[in-house]
């Protein structure tokens, strides 16, 4: 800065130098003056800079680059989502309503990074402001938000347990108006070493998901509660599409040529789904919503939200719509869990939390 500032003096002088050529001595006069003004101006501008410049030096940074912060933030916006990194493009961990309050270590170029379930996530610096409050009147941030709203969607769900016993072999369009046609339904997966029929896993997870929400007042429409049904994914969304529910959820397992995968994902359509991208938006804080209750009751590996135009049910749907995959049966170790009724339960009770959490 000190270079900049010797460059930027020089300059001056040379304005005043050559000012003063060929001038009468009246005029040098009253260009003498305004030189001097100008002068001050420029040399207090470059003042200005320097400090500002060493005020920015002084900032603790860390290796990344982020100014080391130490406090709390308020969520602003409305939502503010919760990235694995610094980009609007990677994975939503979870979201936070407005007036939430997280901690903050770090900022830097438009992204403030914050601390979520003792881990490292990142929020648009947009969405937030510091919170003035100490740290000792902040609320935990998995109950920041209350619980006293009112919900404002009807309190029904519709849970499509994926897959059924027999294929369904005729094709029907991926979407409304598509020439492209998929098979109707298939069987799923078998567990790599107990040989777990994925179809009957979906829906025994599917039914304990039913009883646990009705236990909370919620009405429950179900696409099938046997495993000897013959109803494809367009059918099993129209079935969505008539019930008058809020939310269309489809339970399912994942399957992996990597024996070590585990974890949860969710699916969600892709923002510019040419069949119903006007539901993008709640069906991905549907899927967020889901993955967050089921993370904070379950240490599990959250893969995020996978999306995709090429399911049909989700195509065919005219509600917000996921499905939530609740584990590899091409592991061997979460197989074993999965068809616990223990590790069921704890998974069911994540599910409820999420649709709770949605409908706040």
């Amino acid at each position: 800065m000190k270079i900049k500032r010797s460059i930027a003096l020089s300059m001056i002088a040379m304005i005043v130098i050559f000012s003063g050529c060929g001038k009468d001595k009246n005029t040098e006069k009253k260009e003498s003056a305004t030189t001097e003004v100008t002068t001050q101006a420029i040399v207090a501008t470059v003042e200005d800079a320097t400090e500002e410049a060493t005020t920015e030096e002084k900032l603790d940074k860390d290796s990344d680059g982020y100014v080391l912060v130490d406090d709390y933030v308020k969520v602003v916006d409305e939502v503010a989502y919760v990235q694995t990194e610094p980009s609007q493009s990677s994975t939503t961990y979870r979201l936070f309503e407005k007036d939430d309050v997280i901690k903050r270590t770090g900022y830097k170029d438009g992204w403030t990074r914050v601390v979520v379930d003792d881990y490292d996530f990142y929020i648009a610096s947009s969405a937030l402001k510091e919170a003035d409050m100490e740290s000792e009147e902040v609320a935990s941030v998995s109950d920041a938000t209350s619980t006293e709203e009112e919900y404002s969607k009807p309190k029904k769900i519709v849970i499509d347990p994926a897959n059924q016993m027999e294929i369904n072999v005729d094709t029907e369009e991926i979407g409304p108006g598509s020439d492209e046609k998929k098979q109707g339904c298939s069987v799923g997966h078998i567990g790599v070493s107990m040989d777990t029929k994925e179809y009957e896993l979906n829906l025994k997870y599917a039914l304990a998901l039913k009883e646990k929400l009705e236990k909370e007042g919620y009405e429950v429409v179900m696409t099938r509660e046997t495993n000897d049904v013959n109803i494809s994914n367009k059918k099993r969304a129209e079935i969505a599409n008539e019930s008058g529910a809020s939310a269309f959820i489809r339970i399912q397992m994942n399957y992996s040529s990597n024996p070590y995968e585990t974890g949860i994902m969710a699916v969600s359509m892709k923002p510019d789904n040419i069949y119903n991208s006007q539901l993008y938006e709640e069906s991905n804080t549907l899927a967020t919503r889901l993955l967050q209750g089921i993370s904070e009751k379950n240490d599990v590996v959250n893969h995020g939200i996978y999306e995709t135009d090429q399911m049909t049910s989700i195509n065919w749907s005219g509600l917000p719509v996921t499905l939530i995959k609740l584990g590899y049966l091409s592991n061997e170790a979460e197989e074993a869990k999965l068809i616990s009724d223990e590790y069921m339960n704890k998974m069911v009770d994540g599910i409820v939390k999420g649709i709770e959490y949605y409908f706040r």
